[in-house]
């Protein structure tokens, strides 16, 4: 069985078509979170995610973003300093909503004898900051990973993996012979250094074994929109890095 596991979509759509000319065909879609915020097609991408039946959790940027509506804010209008979450409700369904509503925290699903425990960030089980994206030098952490799995998954036997996204860094970290940690990355668009180039990380499962894969796109047409728009501050600044074409 093929299992295509994407995390970091952030209305990207284009991140999505790309991804699917480049695989054609899976039998199993993981999606790690963050489905929205800081890109220009929330609604082709809750779309695209539903039609294509993916199992997905809720990140970050999701839970933001219903935080601001549970506060009242759906009828907020556009104004001056636009927002990218403003620019996302602008352009989303009632169907998208109560989609991105129904997407779990944490999600248990089992392929082909593989146990996969997803959850978008992981917290105070493992430390203070993400530690299995960002403190792979903590020797606690493979400790804290089998104390999480025991008492809150509880699946044994077979091969065990707990699958993250957030860091946008893609990447494998064994923490016992039958468990370990993966992060596909972030298919819309890359931090930090890694911005010089544009595309996409992602992970193809294939007999039990994880793929590494590289997905590049034209973003030149979004850096447009994001130029014309009046974003200002953080969302100007991250959409200006995010979008900016390669040189």
């Amino acid at each position: 069985m093929k299992v295509l596991i994407i995390s970091d979509v952030h209305s990207n759509f284009r991140a999505l078509e790309a991804v699917e000319k480049q695989e054609k065909t899976w039998d199993k879609l993981l999606f790690v979170g963050d489905a929205v915020d800081f890109g220009f097609q929330p609604h082709e991408c809750l779309t695209w995610l539903r039609e294509h039946g993916a199992l997905c959790v809720q990140g970050n940027h999701d839970e933001g973003f219903l935080a601001r509506l549970n506060e009242g804010f759906r009828s907020m209008e556009l104004d001056k300093t636009e927002h990218f979450w403003q620019h996302n409700l602008s352009l989303m369904t009632d169907r998208d909503i109560e989609f991105l509503r129904s997407f779990p925290v944490e999600r248990i699903v089992g392929i082909d004898g593989i146990t996969y425990c997803m959850m978008h960030i992981y917290q105070h089980e493992f430390g203070d900051d993400n530690a299995l994206n960002h403190q792979m030098k903590d020797y606690n952490v493979v400790d804290r990973a089998e104390k999480y799995w025991r008492e809150k998954v509880g699946v044994t036997g077979g091969k065990r993996v707990f699958l993250v996204g957030d860091s946008h860094r893609c990447g494998l970290l064994q923490l016992r012979k039958d468990l370990i940690a993966l992060n596909p990355g972030s298919l819309a668009y890359r931090l930090g250094a890694d911005t010089y180039y544009k595309g996409g990380d992602y992970i193809v499962v294939e007999d039990g074994i994880p793929h590494f894969r590289f997905v590049s796109y034209d973003t030149a047409e979004d850096y447009a929109d994001i130029c014309a728009r009046p974003f200002t501050g953080h969302d100007k600044n991250a959409g200006m890095a995010i979008f900016r074409p390669e040189n």
